[in-house]
């Protein structure tokens, strides 16, 4: 396909994104909502904190501490 704008696509992308946010703020500005909206509590998912969320959390950092180490140049990298 034959690029028929000078510059990449990604500036593209954030020209619209910012587009988007400046429209999003006049209309907020423009049309407020009279209430808050709240989202339903359908109660589907038990939301109760996992027991072994801080371990996990511990094991899965240090794994990922030690795959950035041995790619890096002080490991494979090197």
């Amino acid at each position: 396909m034959m690029n028929l704008l000078p510059f990449h696509f990604l500036y593209f992308e954030v020209g619209a994104f910012v587009i988007d946010l400046i429209l999003m703020a006049i209309l907020t500005k423009a049309a407020p909502r009279k209430e808050a909206y709240v989202l339903p509590d359908l109660e589907v998912v038990d939301m109760t904190p996992w027991k072994y969320r801080k371990p996990v959390i511990a094991v899965t950092f240090i794994l990922l501490a030690g795959i950035y180490v041995l790619f890096s140049p002080l490991g494979l990298g090197g």
